[in-house]
């Protein structure tokens, strides 16, 4: 059982892997609550173009984020696209590895500077561009932790 202490609030998770992506909530003082959402998937940021690019329906978008399953892009302007809207002609690179993907706009939120962030999370990925892209994110996630 792992306990984590900080003032007068604990945590306690039985199985760290069944206690992810759930809603949590702590009580604290007055019988108020703090309610917050623990992630299952991590999204690696990304910071080098040259390794990871998309480019959708013949346009290019800088990546902001990536999970095996979907990616976070900025744009420009919000009504590029469209909440629920489907995108047949995603060729995201990686590592020089090309996946041609179908995928589906979730969000589209306000971010920084005037920008937009919009979240695509891929339908019907095949195996392989899943298992590449999770390899990915996996040596880089540790490069991003083990940093000094």
């Amino acid at each position: 059982m792992n306990s984590k202490n900080s003032d007068s609030i604990e945590i306690e998770v039985e199985d760290i892997e069944e206690s992810l992506n759930k809603t949590v909530y702590v009580p604290l003082e007055n019988n108020l609550e703090l309610k917050g959402i623990v992630r299952k998937y991590f999204r690696l940021p990304v910071s080098n173009q040259d390794e990871v690019k998309v480019q959708i329906n013949d346009q290019q978008y800088d990546i902001v984020d990536i999970l095996s399953w979907g990616i976070g892009i900025h744009l420009p302007r919000p009504e590029i696209f469209s909440v629920g809207e489907e995108l047949d002609s995603i060729k995201l690179t990686v590592q020089r590895r090309i996946f041609r993907l179908h995928g589906g706009v979730v969000h589209i939120s306000p971010y920084e500077y005037g920008n937009y962030r919009c979240g695509i999370k891929f339908i019907d990925q095949d195996e392989e561009s899943e298992r590449i892209i999770s390899e990915y994110i996996k040596i880089n996630r540790t490069k991003l932790f083990s940093r000094k």
